[in-house]
């Protein structure tokens, strides 16, 4: 029997390619271009990608596609409803990066804190006065978590035990036992949350509701020095009223590890804005996270190519219609 074939839009981690290669005829695209994906995805069953979008077009033009594979958390690169429309369940890895992603917020409030950047670039150029622009604590701050899901819960555990932080959340979606659980007190209102935190983190996902979630209006809420982090999706804040309120010290200071337009180009307006540290996207991607993320991406295309059910699965409802029809 023919082996099934399996598309990568881009070059996979060795882990991912090894196991589709034991089960499956394993092929990486000749370029990521949804246009050439397109032409490429005929015979294919099972597509993966990473960051890589996959498109109505691309869906529509595959003639016997099973499964589509994300490795990563967010599937907004993903046209969720043609996938569902076709009854094309879409797999993914929501628990592969939770921990990396969750040291990344306390490594850059931490970063942002204590000025190593800064402290970083001018002591190389010899400038030791720079020792007397003094950092903060975050001892017994206020951390406000915009989004309280697997990963947000994980990092809020992680500051109330680091720096035995305050920890507030706004999440509209969640239950209180649950912010509860995570060590958090749960607030009806994002300005409020805002108006508090000493140190705020982004931990939504990319929808209608959270595009352009923080703006001009929200970042003026916060404190003179707090801190906000975004390692969510770069949409969510806007960043033009972010660099404008760095600029005039509405805020001590922002990390972003996502942006409106990735990869970031060459003289972006953000890289000349003050007290900002930027990361390429970068918060997810130790070793230890894309190696399970690798694994759990074929673990879960396999598990549909071969009738099974997959751990993860972003549109749950088509394998619901299959079980039910069968």
């Amino acid at each position: 029997m023919a082996r099934k074939i399996v598309l990568a839009a881009q070059p996979l981690h060795p882990v991912a390619t090894a196991l589709l290669q034991e089960q499956t005829e394993f092929r990486v695209a000749s370029s990521p271009d949804p246009s050439v994906v397109a032409r490429e995805i005929k015979g294919v069953h099972g597509l993966a990608v990473r960051l890589s979008p996959v498109t109505a077009e691309i869906i529509d033009a595959a003639d016997c596609l099973e499964v589509i594979g994300r490795n990563g958390v967010g599937v907004d690169n993903i046209d969720m409803a043609a996938a569902t429309r076709r009854g094309i369940p879409v797999v993914y890895t929501p628990e592969a990066n939770t921990v990396s992603v969750a040291e990344h917020v306390l490594g850059v409030a931490l970063a942002l804190a204590k000025k190593y950047p800064l402290m970083d670039r001018e002591t190389r150029l010899g400038h030791w006065s720079v020792r007397d622009q003094y950092g903060r604590e975050l001892t017994g701050r206020t951390f406000g978590f915009i989004g309280l899901g697997r990963i947000g819960s994980l990092a809020a555990r992680k500051c109330k035990g680091a720096f035995d932080a305050e920890i507030l959340a706004y999440d509209p979606y969640l239950k209180p036992e649950k912010a509860a659980a995570a060590g958090a007190t749960l607030l009806g209102s994002l300005d409020e949350l805002l108006a508090r935190s000493d140190v705020v983190s982004i931990h939504v996902p990319l929808t209608p509701e959270t595009r352009g979630l923080i703006g001009a209006r929200e970042l003026a809420m916060m404190k003179p020095t707090a801190y906000l982090i975004n390692a969510s999706r770069g949409s969510i804040v806007d960043e033009v009223a972010l660099a404008d309120a760095l600029r005039r010290g509405t805020i001590a200071g922002a990390a972003l590890d996502v942006f409106e337009q990735e990869p970031l180009p060459p003289n972006h307006h953000l890289c000349g804005v003050p007290n900002l540290l930027l990361t390429p996207h970068s918060a997810a991607l130790t070793e230890e996270a894309v190696e399970r993320m690798a694994s759990t991406l074929a673990r879960g295309m396999l598990a549909v190519l071969n009738g099974e059910q997959p751990q993860f699965v972003a549109n749950p409802q088509v394998l619901q219609r299959r079980s039910e029809r069968s």
